[in-house]
């Protein structure tokens, strides 16, 4: 699972190298250097590198040659990223020619003229040289791909699951056999949720469950779905896994199993031959006169209701459908009349520490101050700010600890424990597929933030013009810059990326900050395509401990503690 999240890693951050290029290629510096054909000539070739990218990401080959499919594919995406900041760096440096000779005054644009042309015919030659390494690649990548035809010639096999994200999956579902003594603060929420469900109204009901990744939203809607008051009440029920991947016929073909298997009936021989529309028919009419609850787990876009919603039935019976989701976007979408949404919270300081408790010293506090461990680990707790997803990996992982000094080393090098630690793999792996699942320019003002100190309150205004002196906002026709990155921000929010920690006095969002877990994962990926680091001394073990800065290129660099002289000039 190491090698599927370094895949889905890789894949995720092709944005950084070919996104980023075709974005740098609309530059309006670029347009007044006169090497438009270099440009148009740049753009189709990274076209197809991309969809050749993708491509390996989807099939990936036969099981032979996985392995050599991901270090290829690992190698492109390398090789297109650094190509990404030369073409970034010969646009800067365009840009400040051009902005010297419009600034000068006609006589001195006279004088200056020659060194403009230079600047031109420079930028020309520079790009011809990039286009030549673009060409390369590309000739590489078809090579491989001759190869891996002829290779697969004599047997055609099938595309290759996500072995990452279905393994994520089956984590989620294996929260249906949770004890719910291990359980910890769900208690207000879980009655609130059951009320809903349970409420007299006859109209089917939507209830959407929404927090941010590793909050407790599957164990949650599990434990619900398993009570007694709940199955006593409906007829019929049925779990559902989505994933951003999702089938709508295997959706289906997974809801008639669960319907069938509560109510003991032997599922139909043919379920697997049945087009949308008889899948779509079979449940209307198993579902029409009945009460059912459905579980859709793990929803990313809206376009699931709009598919799955015609096979729901509303027979006015009382049935009810709960979505858990990270985005806004699905919880707040117009389910119909009566439908409602809850917002997970993290947990409180003494929830935390008792779900802490129990996983890493077996309940028992007694054996953690008996061990002297109690002040660090409050402070390694601290650092999972509640989200019940690292505080029961972390406390997994500690219980067999037994020193102060192994508890220390922990808390002063969390970054790498949460990047390569197996045990912490799942914090990881969840926390990812948020940042997968947005868009190329979210993906860059996303990452930017991590540079921010731990609990930094990033205000709005500030944000914002950070976001557009780096040029991480694309350009709308007819809409202002600060506009689209007001859009951002929002959608960041929305995504349960960052979180709002104070509102103007007209509802807008005025400060924010980002979760300590999630800016560990963030900054672990921006080292990773060398697009932002800290460098920061502090022996207490923040970012600065793991590596160091003058070991590796970075394209933004943030110094948060005092350095000495010695060590700027050789990070410079």
């Amino acid at each position: 699972h190491k090698k599927d999240t370094k895949e889905k890693m890789s894949w995720a951050t092709v944005d950084f190298g070919i996104g980023l290029i075709l974005n740098l290629l609309e530059n309006e510096s670029l347009l007044l250097s006169g090497v438009h054909g270099e440009i148009e000539k740049m753009k189709k070739e990274l076209l197809i590198m991309k969809s050749f990218l993708e491509d390996i990401n989807k099939h990936g080959g036969n099981g032979s040659t996985t392995t050599t499919t991901t270090q290829l594919f690992q190698t492109f995406v390398a090789n297109t990223r650094d190509l990404a900041y030369q073409v970034e760096d010969i646009i800067d440096e365009f840009a400040y020619h051009i902005h010297g000779y419009r600034s000068c005054k006609k006589l001195w644009r006279a004088y200056h003229f020659p060194r403009y042309m230079w600047a031109r015919h420079s930028i020309a030659h520079k790009l011809g040289m990039v286009n030549a390494m673009i060409h390369s690649i590309s000739d590489s990548m078809k090579r491989y791909s001759r190869l891996k035809n002829y290779q697969g010639a004599s047997s055609s096999s099938p595309p290759i699951d996500d072995g990452g994200a279905k393994w994520v999956n089956n984590i989620s579902e294996s929260s249906l056999f949770l004890s719910e003594n291990s359980l910890v603060g769900i208690d207000a929420a879980k009655g609130k949720l059951t009320g809903w469900l349970l409420s007299p109204e006859t109209q089917r009901i939507v209830v959407s469950v929404v927090g941010m990744g590793g909050s407790g939203k599957t164990t949650l809607s599990a434990t619900i779905f398993k009570s007694q008051s709940v199955r006593k009440h409906f007829e019929s029920y049925a779990w559902v896994t989505i994933s951003k991947s999702y089938v709508i016929e295997d959706v289906f073909r997974t809801m008639i199993k669960e319907f069938y298997k509560e109510a003991d009936t032997q599922i139909p021989p043919e379920l697997y031959s049945l087009s949308y529309r008889e899948l779509v028919e079979k449940l209307v009419e198993y579902l029409q006169s009945k009460r059912y609850f459905v579980v859709l787990d793990d929803v990313w876009t809206t376009d699931l209701w709009r598919e799955i919603c015609l096979a729901l039935p509303d027979g006015l019976c009382g049935s009810r459908v709960m979505i858990t989701t990270r985005s806004n976007n699905v919880a707040s979408f117009s389910y119909g009349i009566g439908s409602r949404k809850h917002e997970v919270e993290l947990l409180k300081e003494d929830e935390a520490w008792l779900l802490f408790c129990n996983k890493a010293f077996s309940g028992s506090l007694e054996q953690c101050r008996r061990q002297n461990l109690e002040v660090i680990a409050r402070k390694l707790l601290e650092r999972c700010q509640g989200l019940p997803l690292a505080i029961a990996s972390l406390g997994s992982m500690m219980s067999t600890r037994m020193l102060e000094s192994e508890w220390k080393t922990v808390y002063n090098s969390l970054n790498w424990e949460f990047n390569n630690n197996l045990e912490l793999k799942l914090v990881r792996s969840i926390l990812l597929l948020s940042f997968n699942d947005l868009p190329y320019p979210l993906k860059r003002c996303f990452l930017y933030c991590s540079l921010f100190p731990v609990n930094y309150r990033m205000k709005r205004k500030r944000l914002v013009r950070m976001w557009m002196a780096q040029r991480f906002v694309e350009p709308i026709r007819g809409v202002k810059p600060e506009e689209v990155a007001d859009r951002y921000l929002n959608e960041l929010v929305y995504r349960n990326m960052l979180q709002v920690i104070l509102w103007n006095p007209f509802g807008r969002p005025k400060v924010f900050k980002m979760h300590d877990v999630i800016r560990e994962i963030a900054l672990s990926v921006s080292k990773g395509e060398r697009f932002c680091d800290i460098y920061n001394n502090d022996n207490d073990g923040d970012d600065g401990n793991a590596e160091t800065t003058e070991d590796s290129c970075t394209r933004h660099l943030c110094i948060q503690r005092e350095m000495r002289s010695s060590t700027v000039s050789t990070t410079n």
